[in-house]
């Protein structure tokens, strides 16, 4: 991610966005990103429209069947 004074910046979030009622994302605690500053991290509720955007760029609109 782009930050202060050109400092770029990389982190990992997982997305289920299959998950029920709505969408959800896991960012793992302690990464760094701009030098010295560290993630929070955990779970995250998004919205229904984060599915409906990656269904537009590509995902299957259901579920895979394991």
């Amino acid at each position: 991610m782009p930050g202060p004074n050109n400092t770029k910046s990389k982190v990992v979030q997982s997305v289920y966005p299959y998950a029920k009622p709505v969408p959800l994302t896991f960012m793992r605690p302690g990464q760094s990103f701009w030098g010295s500053r560290r993630t929070y991290g955990g779970w995250f509720r998004s919205t229904f429209s984060l599915k409906d955007i990656l269904v537009k760029a590509g995902l299957p609109a259901t579920a895979p069947i394991r």
